[in-house]
């Protein structure tokens, strides 16, 4: 296995929610590992092909009702922006690890929300994206309460 998909399973498990846009988890795993050449493409070939740790979600961009639920998120490392590519969802067991009730629960719900989603349908899209910003936000939070 490429040792860039192990990455993306690090990245994604320590992502406050279990999904990424594809073109924000090329742009942490090249930040982590300066000279590494990986593109986007090859990412996302190499991610499709371990289809029990990873899911593939495309969102149009065209879709108006995607654009006002991603306006509302934001991500750690950039600002809100539709992505132009797929999301990632980490399936794998390390991606539902016990951060907290609260938080393992989200992620685990979302998890399994991903793993059905049906990609033609534009309002489950929306739901889900909607549901992902959320624990986003919740997991930020989560991440700087005090202990």
């Amino acid at each position: 296995m490429e040792p860039f998909v192990d990455h993306a399973a690090q990245v994604l498990a320590r992502s406050p929610a279990p999904a990424l846009p594809v073109d924000e988890l090329l742009r942490v795993l090249l930040a982590d590992a300066p000279g590494s050449i990986v593109r986007e493409d090859v990412l996302i070939h190499a991610l499709q092909a371990s289809p029990d740790r990873f899911r593939l979600v495309r969102a149009e961009p065209g879709r108006q009702s995607l654009k006002g639920v991603l306006a509302e998120s934001s991500s750690p490392t950039q600002g809100p922006s539709l992505p132009s590519g797929p999301w990632v969802i980490g399936l794998g067991p390390e991606h539902t690890a016990d951060r907290g009730r609260l938080l393992a629960r989200l992620r685990a719900s979302l998890v399994y929300l991903g793993r059905r989603l049906d990609e033609g349908s534009a309002s489950a899209l929306v739901r889900w994206l909607g549901l992902l910003a959320e624990c986003r936000r919740v997991g930020e939070r989560i991440r700087q309460a005090p202990v």
